[in-house]
């Protein structure tokens, strides 16, 4: 229904707080698409963040003892170092 339409069957009055009450409606609805998009945006970052993890383990995993020694960690560090949380200092 048209502002004008409104107006001509409701009064300007009536019109106006149908009118507002419609804004408020698509202001709410324009914040929830952009909460809802920002939502997916960090799940999305999060997923990308396991698969760096998971392929930061694997390729340590795949070196052996003497290999990690050079870069200074032991085995059991692996999850910790992928994490980005070093044990101690290298």
């Amino acid at each position: 229904m048209t502002t004008e339409t409104k107006t001509r069957f409701m009064g300007d009055r009536i019109a106006d707080a149908i009118n507002q009450q419609d804004m408020a409606i698509n202001a709410a609805l324009r914040e929830s698409a952009i909460n809802a998009t920002q939502i997916f945006s960090r799940i999305g970052e999060f997923f990308a963040a396991r698969r760096a993890r998971r392929a930061a383990v694997a390729e340590l995993s795949a070196l052996d003892d003497r290999e990690l020694a050079d870069i200074g960690i032991k085995r059991s560090d692996i999850a910790q170092v992928a994490r980005g949380k070093f044990p101690h200092k290298v």
